[in-house]
Order: C-alpha cells, then structure tokens, then sequence
C-alpha cells in the first residue's frame, strides 16, 4: 500500500486498472493509532487483489529499477492466505467492538466494513 501510495504516477497508474465504478475506492493504509485501521487495510486490499496483482505485474517491466517493488514487498499465494484468514479473526473482534455502538447508525459503518 505504501509504496503504491507515496507517488502520485503510482497512485495515478493504479487508479487507471480500477472498474469505473471503483474510482472511490482507493488503497487503505495502516494507521498504528486505531488496530481497526488493520481490518480496513486489509478488507479494501482483498476486496482489490486481482487490480493489485495487476499492478506488480505491470510494475515488474519499469526500467527504473528504483521504481520497482522491492522482491519482499511483493505479496505471495500465502500472503494473501494469511491475510483472509486475519480478516476472518478481525471481523469477530470487530462484531464485538460494535456491540457498544448500537445507538450508531450501521450506515456509518457498512461502506467501510463490509
């Protein structure tokens, strides 16, 4: 996400792989103030693997070896594994965070959790 983000051609390039009606839904990062921020990454990055998985392709052919991404930062079959599996644990902690929050409108929260 980081490095994707810290461009403004990358950020630009990335956009231009998205569906049309997904111009909203830009890459999330990691926030250390909020763990919830986790799930929220990691939810927007599922939901936009095959666009990301497109764009280090993509990535890879840039002859500008410093603009290319680093070997470890390239996410694996079992990257991805472990990030829906993490999902999975955070949806429950999630769930049970919200139950204090049932005076909040759950359309506050269903275009970011769901």
């Amino acid at each position: 996400m980081i490095f994707i983000r810290r461009s403004s051609q990358r950020r630009e390039l990335f956009s231009e792989l998205y569906d049309e009606g997904e111009k909203d839904m830009i890459l999330i990062q990691d926030n250390v103030t909020r763990w919830n921020n986790v799930f929220l990454m990691i939810n927007r990055a599922l939901s936009k693997i095959s666009t990301i998985k497109i764009f280090i392709i993509e990535n890879e052919t840039e002859r500008d070896a410093k603009k290319r991404l680093l070997k470890e930062d390239i996410l694996t079959s079992e990257d991805w594994r472990v990030l829906a599996e993490t999902k999975t644990i955070l949806v429950s902690r999630l769930s049970i965070c919200n139950r204090g929050l049932k005076k909040v409108p759950i359309e506050l929260f269903g275009r970011y959790f769901y």
